[in-house]
């Protein structure tokens, strides 16, 4: 049995997925699969505001069967996350089935380091004392959200349990410093690969047609601070032979669907789409587009998850400036713009001849990607911990101090 710590919002019944987050979490789905058939998702994300109590079910995500515990809800969302920091009890009384029939996890694995997923970590590694690894997306102030406190109660309570983890994987450089004094065992995950990526590249090569037309993909959030604005500016502003596919949703998504319906095939927008028909909309496109708010801006403590998707599909990547440290083999192919509609427009305008000179670096990148980023790479670092009975962190929290 193999336990995931995680907010999946993949089926929230008020429509509001986290796009980036859902489909990283069922990457860790399908690789924690090789581990074991026995998969145990402890859903944080409290995805109903009508009060309900804890439950289990049996779901299936992307062709795997999963045990679900799905926390306790309430017509409040702070209010019932805050109350679900104490449901670690419950949670273990809730596996009993599972701990019956399977015995303790192999492994437990937790998405973010938010309060939930920290206050079990500390209930889990007291009862199982087994190897854990913290996916760390965010850092908890590369945000500014002025007087919420969330961010404070997620530090606090990761301070209280960053020296169980027996691995780390950090979504950049800055992150990945922040946690190396406490984990030594950390390595950068700033995106993930699947499978059916990594394919692409030679399967389906950008610029491959006869024709002079040039599809171009943005497959972020619809708002501001993802760029989304400046892609709506430029399928305005490109030839006609330049067509913009735009995938997700957002604040901006009813500006994208009148845009799409006035344009005339210029900009479609295909909404809320499967992983498969993702695949098939990344395969029709030559270039990506990445035009998110300069991560300086956020203290270094962000990473866009698309970035190292299209890198790994073997498309051009136009993006606004990013920090490749620890991984810089991977940014030799794409073209860095400012953040800003003129210099995106000049820089796809430009897109085929850069690709012609730099294609070699291009595919060189994108199997750099997979090797690095992709589900094989990941699962032979679980089964190492999976055999390794040293990896378990010593059960002692007086390593740990601020930062």
């Amino acid at each position: 049995m193999v336990i995931l710590v995680a907010p999946y919002t993949g089926y929230n019944e008020d429509g509001k997925v986290d796009l980036g987050a859902s489909k990283k979490i069922r990457f860790v789905i399908s690789a924690l699969s090789r581990i074991s058939k026995n998969i145990v998702l402890v859903n944080s994300a409290h995805n109903s505001v009508v009060r309900q109590p804890l439950c289990k079910r049996h779901i299936e995500i992307d062709g795997v069967h999963v045990t679900e515990i799905v926390l306790a809800t309430r017509t409040s969302r702070p209010i019932g996350k805050l109350f679900n920091l104490l449901d670690g009890k419950k949670v273990l009384h809730a596996l009993d089935d599972e701990i019956n029939a399977h015995g303790k996890p192999k492994l437990i694995w937790f998405y973010n380091a938010y309060s939930f997923e920290m206050v079990m970590a500390k209930v889990f590694f007291k009862k199982f004392f087994v190897p854990m690894i913290l996916e760390f997306e965010d850092w908890h102030f590369s945000r500014n959200r002025g007087l919420n406190i969330k961010p404070w109660i997620d530090y606090y309570f990761w301070i209280k349990a960053v020296g169980l983890f027996s691995k780390v994987y950090a979504i950049n450089s800055s992150v990945k410093a922040r946690v190396y004094p406490y984990c030594k065992n950390v390595s950068l995950l700033p995106g993930v690969v699947p499978e059916s990526l990594s394919k692409l590249p030679i399967e389906s090569p950008p610029f491959d047609r006869a024709s002079n037309s040039i599809h171009i993909g943005y497959f972020g959030g619809l708002k501001s601070e993802k760029g989304a604005d400046l892609v709506l500016e430029l399928s305005q502003r490109l030839p006609k032979n330049y067509t913009i596919h735009v995938t997700g949703s957002g604040p901006l998504s009813a500006q994208f669907t009148e845009k799409a319906q006035s344009d005339a095939g210029k900009l479609i927008y295909h909404g809320m789409i499967s992983d498969d028909e993702l695949l098939r909309v990344i395969s029709a496109c030559d270039i990506i587009l990445n035009p998110h708010v300069p991560i300086s801006e956020f203290k270094d403590g962000l990473f866009p998850f698309k970035v190292i998707e299209a890198i790994a599909s073997g498309r051009l990547l136009v993006s606004t400036e990013l920090s490749f440290d620890g991984f810089e083999e991977l940014s030799h192919g794409i073209i860095f713009a400012k953040h800003s509609v003129d210099d995106f427009e000049k820089k796809i305008l430009g897109a085929r001849q850069w690709f012609n000179e730099k294609k070699n670096s291009i595919v060189d990148s994108a199997a750099a990607a997979t090797k690095l980023f992709g589900e094989k790479s990941i699962v032979l670092s679980m089964k190492s911990l999976v055999a390794n009975p040293d990896a378990v962190r010593p059960a002692s929290l007086n390593e740990t101090k601020h930062l």
